[in-house]
């Protein structure tokens, strides 16, 4: 086996009188957290304030897991199980805003208030097409 202490009395695989306590759930949760956690920080604009607040108690939750996890084996268990329900949550919350949310402007306007184009040929040149502050607005008063 590749287990350190095969015959450890708490999680020896080779100890048939053993307890068999074995890691598990909290694998589970911390994937589950940061599946989360990267839901919401690669569209952060589009996610309220309850996938967000869900996802805090999770990250909290699991923290009392893994403080509790010597002392408190049966607390750190209930926490771990918390955190992985808390995670879910967030994770439906933030896909329910995504799905919800609409850009505020898309297509060719969304990319002129950017300044990603420039307005067309006579209608000024609107502010933030253009890098480089005021001297750059005078070099083009200028021309």
């Amino acid at each position: 086996t590749d287990h350190p202490f095969p015959t450890c009395y708490v999680c020896g695989p080779e100890r048939a009188d053993g307890l068999r306590i074995f890691p598990g759930p909290v694998g589970d949760v911390v994937a589950t957290i940061d599946a989360a956690a990267a839901f919401v920080i690669t569209r952060r604009g589009a996610i309220a304030a309850r996938a967000r607040t869900r996802l805090f108690a999770a990250r909290c939750e699991l923290g009392q897991a893994a403080a509790a996890t010597e002392a408190e084996p049966v607390e750190a268990l209930a926490a771990a199980r918390a955190a992985q329900s808390l995670g879910s949550q967030a994770l439906a919350a933030a896909r329910a805003d995504v799905e919800r949310w609409t850009p505020p402007v898309d297509g060719y306007e969304g990319a002129l208030l950017g300044g990603i184009v420039h307005a067309p040929e006579g209608a000024g040149r609107p502010y933030g097409s253009r890098f480089g502050g005021p001297g750059t607005r005078d070099r083009d008063r200028a021309a």
